[in-house]
């Protein structure tokens, strides 16, 4: 792991949350155990369970 990742899920993460906050959607539970990184290191936030505001359709809220 170089700085530069590191710099890049900050970059990454900022810019979904960025995105979200546009969206009016509030996700109320940010940390590192929700943001998930793909083979490509591409930085995925998760966990929309207390999330508020116009959730998309695609994001399914409950319990399993």
């Amino acid at each position: 792991m170089t700085i530069e990742n590191i710099l890049s899920f900050c970059e990454a993460s900022a810019s979904g949350i960025d995105h979200l906050h546009k969206r009016h959607i509030i996700h109320r539970d940010i940390a590192a155990r929700n943001c998930l990184l793909d083979e490509y290191y591409n930085l995925k936030i998760s966990d929309y369970g207390l999330a508020s505001g116009d959730v998309p359709s695609y994001v399914k809220q409950g319990s399993i």
